[in-house]
């Protein structure tokens, strides 16, 4: 917020981070080392700096806003006006966020206010001063930025933002915690549940069920979270989704397409019109995974 010493006025919501943030079901040792690692790389780099590194461990910040300019477009843009809220959950370093700010400023959504949060401290300190410098650009107001679990957004009050989003929900590895606790490597994880699917043994093809089942739950609770602090109306959008292991046959793991539907909705309590759910294929550049989907859909008026 702002201070006597602060000539900005204070974001139009507010409200405090979480003082401890509790401990994430997707945090077991070795999942969060390429993040880590990016944090590491990109610590004390300028904004000009990081936008012209790899961001996400993956392409440039140029190729990423490209890939994703036509979606912003289609999706976010025509459900926005010139001083809205938008929040992205998992927001990693700021820069999804920022890419999405400039594709909404050139589109003509002006003096829109961002904020997040992110498990990891390390990707929130840089947040936080990617943002203080995208607003010194006038790219967009900083609301607020916080360490949190994405699955337990408590701290966020509900019905408060004009589009709710997240660049990508961090799926389980090892969602039955079949390995022991020093597997470290995700490539270790995510191949002993793909193994699964290549199974025609009827108690592993009961775990491949089981975990598949658990992964399931794991999103809903991300988007439940999302909805949640959607103002009524307002677009909710996961990006950057990945299919089950068993049908993408070599991506980290995620839902299937199919799963977004009226059941699901119902299922979990989702305050949203079934009728509102989209997906898109993502577009296929160099430097991005492939076979990934976005998917949108809308509060309840």
């Amino acid at each position: 917020g702002s201070s006597p010493s602060d000539p900005r006025p204070p974001p139009p919501i507010s409200y405090s981070c979480p003082p401890t943030p509790g401990s994430s079901l997707n945090d077991k040792r070795g999942d969060f080392d390429l993040y880590l690692d990016d944090c590491e790389t990109n610590d004390g780099l300028s904004l000009d700096e990081l936008r012209a590194a790899p961001y996400d461990a993956m392409a440039p910040f140029d190729v990423g806003k490209a890939r994703m300019r036509p979606w912003i477009l289609r999706r976010f843009a025509p459900y926005l006006e010139s001083g809205d809220s938008i929040y992205e959950s998992a927001c990693g370093q700021g820069l999804n966020l920022l890419l999405t700010a400039e594709v909404l400023r050139e589109a003509g959504v002006h003096d829109i206010t961002v904020y997040g949060n992110d498990y990891l401290e390390s990707s929130v300190r840089i947040a936080e001063r990617v943002w203080d410098a995208a607003e010194e650009e006038g790219v967009a107001r900083k609301g607020r930025f916080c360490v949190g679990d994405s699955a337990d957004l408590s701290h966020v009050p509900s019905d408060s933002f004009d589009l709710v989003f997240t660049g990508y929900v961090a799926p389980l590895f090892d969602p039955l915690n079949l390995l022991p606790e020093s597997a470290e490597g995700i490539k270790e994880k995510v191949y002993n549940s793909y193994r699964l699917c290549l199974s025609s043994d009827p108690s592993e093809l009961r775990l491949r069920d089981l975990e598949q089942s658990r992964q399931e739950v794991w999103f809903a609770r991300w988007v439940s979270e999302m909805i949640r602090v959607a103002k009524p109306g307002g677009v909710v959008c996961a990006e950057m989704n990945a299919e089950s292991l068993c049908r993408s046959g070599g991506d980290f793991g995620g839902v299937d397409k199919e799963w977004w539907n009226e059941d699901t909705a119902e299922e979990y309590g989702w305050d949203v019109d079934p009728s509102s759910i989209v997906m898109e294929d993502v577009l296929s550049m160099p430097g991005w995974p492939g076979d990934r989907y976005h998917v949108a859909m809308r509060k309840r008026s």
